[in-house]
């Protein structure tokens, strides 16, 4: 059931600090420690480009499970993990060449990816040459049931966000929802997740896929006045963001109607709660991760690190922690074995900075916890107001794509 909290508030905290990640390996001076192999993880992620906050994050959540979980030896059970790291620049081909550079290298784990076309091209690779693969905070839900050694760590599935309903509420038949997305891969996959999931209950849903260029939506704006929708929400990310927002608001198109989305990284909620202005008070926003969230032993291990390495903690931290984690259970598990390791994760729970982390057996599907928040202005600092809190068992979706067995 629901767990519900008295409301919490968390200000903005500073813009995340750059991050060198340095490979993990054994404190013991002595190379002859160990007789076993090592295992060699390869982190493909955007250093540059658009994702480049989320790779730091990815990064600093993975080094922080990983010292954690294995005591600060980064060595488990006698396997030292070395960590090679490659920036795929946000460019599939170059994801793909990085990827085939570091299994030529010895790479078993291909880990880290933040683009969804670098990680289905990274993850492609992988697959072809027997090794591991677990995504970053790529919102693709190609990975779920796509090979048996694939597996995501975001949560997302092709089913649809499980939270969405809950956020929509029960008496849903004859209800109008309205989604603004950019016209490209992940736009698209989540316009016809909508669609899959909501439309059964008795939701018309009605995309519009724009130009990811877009910064006018006045045009669009005004098909969506006629829709008369009962909901709004988008995934737009990048240019355009605060416009459309703004454009939702100045249009008086969420006076009737209840806004909700993804809340993303800290330095956009100042952005996303100006630009709603008054209709952020109809507004519902939902995250899976922020420091402090529940206090447990991830948690407060990932803020300790965080703080030792002066970098601000992100919702994908959480990400990068559950990727960290997943390769010590596959090397416990599996050693140096790559269908060993996969067998490892599969029907496996672990405890992430969130709560508890799900992995399907059928499909490989990562389900992770959320929080549903409201966006409030307190002293001139913009923070979170936490609703409710849905664990991972609540929020786990139907089987869409099973494994070939």
């Amino acid at each position: 059931m629901k767990t519900h909290r008295s409301a919490r508030y968390l200000l903005v905290a500073g813009a995340a600090a750059c991050l060198t990640l340095s490979a993990c390996s054994s404190g013991s001076s002595d190379d002859d420690s160990s007789s076993k192999d090592p295992v060699k993880v390869g982190i493909i992620v955007s250093e540059t480009g658009v994702f480049s906050t989320q790779a730091k994050d990815f990064q600093n959540g993975f080094n922080a499970a990983i010292e954690h979980l294995t005591d600060g030896t980064g060595e488990v059970d006698g396997h030292k993990i070395e960590v090679m790291v490659g920036d795929d620049t946000g460019d599939a081909a170059v994801g793909t060449a990085k990827a085939k550079e570091f299994l030529g290298q010895g790479a078993t784990i291909l880990a880290g990816t933040t683009d969804s076309a670098v990680a289905v091209a990274v993850a492609e690779q992988a697959v072809q040459n027997n090794a591991m693969f677990i995504g970053g905070t790529a919102g693709t839900t190609a990975f779920v049931g796509m090979d048996k050694k694939v597996f995501g760590t975001a949560g997302s599935s092709p089913a649809g966000q499980m939270i969405v309903p809950k956020i929509l509420g029960d008496d849903l038949k004859g209800k109008t929802l309205v989604t603004v997305d950019q016209d490209y891969a992940f736009g698209q996959t989540m316009a016809k997740a909508y669609k899959a999931q909501l439309e059964p209950l008795g939701v018309k849903v009605v995309s519009y896929l724009l130009p990811v260029s877009t910064s006018d939506f006045t045009p669009t704006m005004l098909k969506v006045e006629k829709d008369a929708p009962d909901f709004i929400t988008t995934t737009w990310a990048g240019k355009g963001y605060n416009q459309l927002l703004g454009s939702l608001d100045s249009q008086g198109l969420l006076d009737d109607a209840t806004f909700f989305k993804p809340l993303l990284l800290k330095s956009d909620w100042a952005p996303v709660g100006e630009a709603l202005g008054d209709s952020v008070d109809n507004s519902t926003f939902y995250l899976s991760y922020f420091a402090g969230a529940t206090g447990n032993e991830a948690d407060e291990a990932l803020q300790a690190y965080s703080k030792a390495n002066d970098h601000a903690i992100e919702y994908d931290d959480a990400v990068g922690w559950h990727a960290g984690a997943m390769v010590v259970r596959a090397i416990q598990e599996g050693g140096t074995d790559t269908e060993a390791m996969a067998e490892a994760l599969q029907g496996h729970s672990f405890e992430g900075p969130a709560g508890e982390v799900i992995i399907r057996a059928e499909d490989n599907q990562v389900t992770v916890p959320q929080f549903t928040v409201r966006l409030v202005e307190k002293d001139g600092e913009w923070g979170v107001e936490i609703l409710d809190e849905f664990t991972a068992k609540e929020l786990e979706p139907p089987v869409v794509n099973a494994l070939k067995q």
